[in-house]
């Protein structure tokens, strides 16, 4: 299941962030290992490209308000900033797994990839 060749397209989902875990995801659905990797990467994905759209969903509305809303929807931003710092430090550690070929779930990444896209079951 960890084959040289495995690890070494494992890292496609974390080098080419959407495009790599759907091609791994449909191409390759034979290697767990490479379902497990790419299903976590693409929750990640996912995730930070939701997390400034929240944002600005919450925050305009909130902007109009007077006095405090601006403060408010720039404190907003701070967490938006704060969760792409988290993001990032979550894709370095996916990549160091990948590259140690040691399988382990990511924080708060690996409940998401399975909840939205199943469990990876071995065959």
């Amino acid at each position: 299941m960890n084959s040289n060749r495995n690890d070494h397209l494992a890292i496609l989902a974390y080098v080419i962030p959407i495009a790599g875990p759907i091609y791994l995801m449909l191409a390759r659905r034979e290697s767990a290992h490479l379902q497990y990797h790419a299903r976590q990467m693409l929750a990640l994905t996912l995730a930070l490209i939701a997390l400034p759209m929240a944002w600005v969903v919450i925050a305009w509305p909130i902007s109009w308000v007077p006095i405090a809303g601006a403060s408010v929807a720039a404190a907003l931003f701070a967490l938006v900033v704060v969760g792409f710092l988290f993001g990032v430090g979550i894709w370095i550690a996916g990549l160091i797994q990948v590259i140690q070929g040691r399988p382990k779930p990511l924080p708060l990444v690996w409940g998401l990839s399975e909840r939205w896209f199943g469990a990876v079951t071995d065959e």
